[in-house]
């Protein structure tokens, strides 16, 4: 009946075991996120926030944990869909609010100044008195600026209007809090809505940022992303920095600000009073350098080759030169000071080399001559290898 009801009026619904299941198991889930509640079983982690060239620490996000007293420790992905389009939603969200505060005033009494950042979910946001409940939970820590605390609002999530979210940003900005969108480049956000939110950050999302040192299109997206917060003039913020190498080419496309497992884990409270205590910036990064328009070309080349000598030892693709930011490189620099270069020429060489392993590979195939087959594969694999020793040649790092 209840089910039927969910849908509209003048329906039926047959009796489905699986769903009565799935509803109990669910019910019992809810349950259990109530109690964990009351019984204080939720804690709060905090992953810093850092300027990668300047070695500061610009911030932290907090970061829910469920200390569950059967399955452990759980992280958000466990349990916060069970309550999403709920009042527990708002509660929990609530409750992250009032700790993260208590928590920066805690700081701030020890001497550390943070900004700390809370994940605010879409139903939440477009709640009618979510501006009120705000101001209330600010006025109980009159000791904390507003300024302190950044929300950081999903572009995956759905908004259904827009404009409200718009409004109820543009108030909340009024009363310091400073606004973040979360996971970009990963949603649907319109540029037009883009340009009238009151954002002080784009973070982009980690799934961007993982494959960057091979994958040539996650480091297009990149690149793209950081031109659009410099047109908008947003503060941009890489999640999911890894390596050192990810923090290096972060900076040469002119993103300073991240945060990832390579700098440090979500922590405790106190051990992130420690931490912020025994922080060593990198010397690597503090030395990397912004690249200029003709280096990031490079860089962008660099790792489509580094991808292309990927896919030829794993499975033997073949690359579309024609799409190579390589070849558009070089057309563009042929009649500079560049193009005089013997590296220049080398390079040239290598590309037209390569041109003509690839023919070969086609034609051998046709013939389905395999001992030929293998023989152009063995020298392509040789060529990308080259060309990057070329690369540094020409001087893009």
């Amino acid at each position: 009946m209840y089910q039927a009801k969910l849908f509209g009026k003048n329906r039926y619904q047959l009796f489905d075991t699986k769903m009565e299941n799935d509803l109990r198991e669910h019910h019992e889930k809810l349950r259990q996120i109530v109690e964990a509640l009351a019984l204080e079983q939720f804690e709060l982690f905090y992953q810093p926030k850092i300027n990668m060239r300047s070695g500061a620490i610009v911030g932290a996000e907090a970061l829910i944990r469920w200390q569950h007293p059967q399955q452990g420790m759980l992280l958000p992905a466990a349990f916060l869909k069970i309550i999403e389009h709920n009042p527990l939603d708002i509660q929990i969200g609530e409750w992250v609010l009032e700790t993260t505060l208590r928590q920066i005033g805690d700081w701030q009494a020890r001497g550390l100044n943070l900004t700390a950042s809370v994940n605010i979910s879409p139903y939440h946001l477009q709640q009618s008195n979510f501006t009120q409940r705000l101001r209330d939970i600010l006025a109980r820590h009159p000791n904390v600026d507003p300024s302190c605390l950044e929300l950081e609002v999903l572009e995956s999530g759905s908004f259904d209007n827009m404009a409200y979210i718009i409004s109820l940003l543009d108030e909340c900005q009024e009363i310091g809090v400073k606004f973040a969108l979360d996971d970009f480049g990963t949603g649907y956000s319109s540029l037009n809505y883009l340009k009238h939110l009151p954002l002080t950050h784009l973070k982009i999302d980690r799934t961007f940022v993982r494959h960057i040192l091979d994958d040539p299109n996650d480091l297009a997206i990149l690149e793209g992303i950081i031109r659009i917060s410099e047109v908008f003039s947003f503060n941009v913020i890489a999640e999911g920095v890894e390596t050192i190498q990810h923090g290096e080419i972060l900076l040469m496309l002119g993103c300073e600000l991240a945060q990832g497992y390579g700098i440090a884990h979500p922590l405790p409270a106190e051990e992130l009073f420690d931490w912020v205590a025994k922080w060593q910036p990198n010397n690597t990064w503090k030395r990397t350098l912004e690249l200029n328009y003709h280096d990031q070309g490079l860089l962008l080349a660099y790792v489509q080759l580094r991808a292309w000598l990927k896919s030829l030892s794993a499975s033997g693709v073949m690359p579309d030169l024609s799409k190579w930011r390589l070849i558009l490189w070089l057309e563009d620099a042929q009649d500079t000071a560049l193009g005089k270069l013997p590296a220049f020429q080398d390079m040239k060489s290598l590309l037209e080399q390569t041109q003509l392993l690839l023919d070969d590979y086609v034609k051998n195939q046709n013939r389905m001559d395999e001992v030929a087959v293998n023989a152009t594969l063995a020298a392509l694999k040789r060529l990308p290898v080259k060309m990057i020793a070329v690369l540094k040649d020409l001087g893009w790092q």
